[in-house]
């Protein structure tokens, strides 16, 4: 449901979310503000987001949806044509975190669904938080 639609006028808002690592994996869920009302026309442009483990490693990966209130996932970020190894991005640990930013500059996601970001840290690492910010405008 993510679409490429560029709005005349779109107000910018921030939004944040953290998570603790439970089993190595730590999930921000972002409802979506405004008339959950299908077709209500209501929701977020997406412009991208940040986000980071507090204590960077190897193989830390960062996975975004979009999905239902109850965890049905309506859209993906990551790539469903390659193999389920190859999805989602790593955080690199020179610099400590990653930044996403739509190919069409922003994305629209309505009201009512929520943007779900899943960050996995590396085998072996200690429990940690995870920290994102979203760049999203209202209009």
């Amino acid at each position: 449901m993510a679409t490429s639609i560029i709005p005349s006028r779109a107000t910018l808002k921030f939004a944040r979310g953290t998570s603790a690592t439970i089993n190595g994996v730590a999930e921000v869920k972002l409802m979506i503000p405004g008339d959950p009302t299908p077709n209500s026309g209501e929701g977020r442009f997406v412009a991208g987001g940040i986000g980071w483990f507090e204590t960077p490693a190897h193989g830390d990966i960062l996975v975004v949806e979009i999905q239902m209130p109850d965890g049905t996932v309506v859209d993906s970020y990551a790539d469903s044509d390659v193999p389920v190894e190859n999805s989602g991005w790593y955080i690199p640990k020179g610099i400590g975190y990653v930044k996403v930013k739509p190919l069409s500059l922003l994305g629209f996601i309505p009201s009512g669904l929520q943007l779900v970001v899943r960050a996995t840290k590396a085998p072996g690492e200690p429990e940690d938080t995870f920290w994102f910010n979203v760049n999203w405008g209202k209009e």
